[in-house]
This record gives structure tokens, sequence and C-alpha cells, in this order.
């Protein structure tokens, strides 16, 4: 008996490599996205509080009450512009060390978000420089989050890409 050959078999292709798992970078790079967005625009709103830059002008506003007390040391207080008692109270939230100096019936001047009817002053807690400071830091770790997550999509993307180069080459190439 003689020895047969095996049968020549074409070398099977190699199985292409599945897509990159994208799903939940994507999702974490959305959410970054949006809280950076919110946090600018909520710069961008203190910064016009505090008169950084232009877009809300300071109002004289009267202190007419205690609205409710949050506690001890915090209470939030109606308004009424000086020119228009027409037109209903707005709140200002003060410390105690704030009120400390003021009277009902007090003249403020503070700058008012016309949308929340709610008034600041320049050392107002929302407005403060820590509150800022923070604010800045916390868009910082949001941009590097979204920064991260693109970065490493776009990695993930090329290489798999290359990877389908490698196993599926271009017909006529060579």
């Amino acid at each position: 008996m003689t020895p047969t050959a095996a049968p020549y078999r074409a070398p099977q292709p190699l199985a292409l490599p599945p897509r990159p798992p994208l799903a939940g970078l994507a999702t974490a790079t959305v959410v970054c996205a949006l809280l950076a967005a919110y946090t600018t625009s909520k710069l961008d709103t203190m910064a016009r509080l505090r008169g950084d830059v232009s877009g809300i002008a300071p109002r004289t506003m009267v202190l007419v009450g205690l609205r409710r007390r949050f506690s001890p040391h915090q209470a939030e207080y109606d308004l009424v512009a000086r020119d228009d008692r027409a037109r209903g109270a707005w709140t200002i939230q003060l410390t105690s060390t704030q009120m400390r100096d003021r009277r009902y019936g007090d003249e403020l001047r503070v700058r008012c978000l016309d949308d929340a009817r709610a008034c600041y002053l320049r050392d107002s807690v929302y407005v403060s420089d820590g509150n800022v400071q923070f604010d800045h830091g916390l868009r910082v770790i949001e941009l590097a989050g979204l920064a991260v997550c693109l970065t490493v999509m776009a990695r993930r993307i090329v290489r798999w890409r290359m990877l389908l180069r490698v196993l599926r080459p271009r017909e006529g190439a060579g």
C-alpha cells in the first residue's frame, strides 16, 4: 500500500474581529459633554451676576421681609423693585452675617435673574469666589473626561480598522 497524499485544502480565512465595544464610552462621552455644557452655562451666569462680564445690569431693590429660613445662618428674603412694587416680590438668599447690618426697608444694590426672579449680592454664596473656583475645577475635570473618552474611542476604532486591513487585504493588491 502506498500512502495517499491528503488532498490540498485552501486555508480558511481568519474570522474578522468583532467591532470594538464603544457603547459605554459613548455614554460617558455624552454625559461628560452635557455636564461640561451645564457647568459652562452656570459659570457664564455667575460671571454676569458678579459683574465680571456685561449682561445683567445692577438694580436697586427694597428688602421687604423674610420668606423662609433654611437654618439659623441662612434665609430667603423678599425684595421688590424700588420703582415698580406692583410687579411682585423677588427673592434673595442672605446669611445672618449679611443680614446683620440690614433692616427691612433698606435698599440693596443687586443683580437679578429675570427668569428665576432671584437676586444676588456680589458676596452671595452662589457667586462667591470659592464657588466660582470650584466650578472652574469641575469643568476642567469634565473636559478631561470628555477628552479621555474621545481618545480611547478613537484608538479602539483605529486599531480595529488596522486589524481589518490585515485580515482582509484588498483585492488586486501586490
